[in-house]
């Protein structure tokens, strides 16, 4: 078992524009990065946890559910920011660099994260949604979460994608120059002319 550390103050130095989300099981979505600031556990109905924003945990949503009442996610504020990145490489889509869960969160888990078990034992977290009360969305710098060498040769590139409850799908890119998202509404590149 992995030892329990707090990394959020690293990890916040690689988060911009913190929106604090009014409605979590309205508004949560899969792929997204969130900082959850206060959680009521299910064991007691009195029992709730506040944390400050310098250690609340930060999590990657990998399946969120109003329906099922369920957020299963990665406790990334858990994870050693050298070690994340052996999990965030293996999430780069390899047709547009950028990180993505997939459509489908069962496939994703069966195919990608089973495989992972170092990070699915011990960092794979599942929350109930109405438990979490407050939380804040966070846009990653992706490029921090991944190797190097796959950002330098433009394998992987600054963004993700965060799929909503009804198929919306949003491209989240702290560099809009870099946004690929294009390929997936049709869009084919501009042919050159030629000389």
């Amino acid at each position: 078992m992995a030892r329990d550390t707090n990394y959020t103050k690293i990890y916040k130095r690689y988060a911009s524009n913190p929106t604090l989300v009014t409605d979590p099981v309205g508004k949560m979505v899969r792929g997204q990065f969130y900082q959850v600031l206060e959680y009521k556990y299910v064991e007691e109905a009195d029992d709730s946890k506040t944390w400050s924003p310098s250690s609340a945990p930060i999590i990657y949503t990998l399946y969120v559910s109003g329906g099922d009442d369920l957020v299963h996610c990665i406790k990334l504020s858990s994870i050693n920011p050298i070690t994340v990145k052996q999990l965030f490489k293996k999430l780069v889509d390899e047709l547009d660099g950028e990180i993505d869960p997939g459509k489908n969160a069962r496939s994703f888990y069966n195919n990608k994260m089973k495989t992972m078990s170092f990070f699915a034992k011990n960092f794979y977290r599942t929350y109930k949604l109405s438990g979490i009360l407050r939380c804040i969305s966070l846009d990653m710098d992706t490029t921090k979460l991944i190797p190097k060498s796959m950002v330098s040769s433009g394998v992987a590139s600054m963004g993700y994608k965060t799929y909503g409850r009804r198929g919306k799908i949003t491209n989240i890119d702290v560099n809009p120059k870099d946004n690929k998202f294009k390929k997936y509404k049709g869009e084919q590149p501009k042919n050159q002319k030629n000389r």
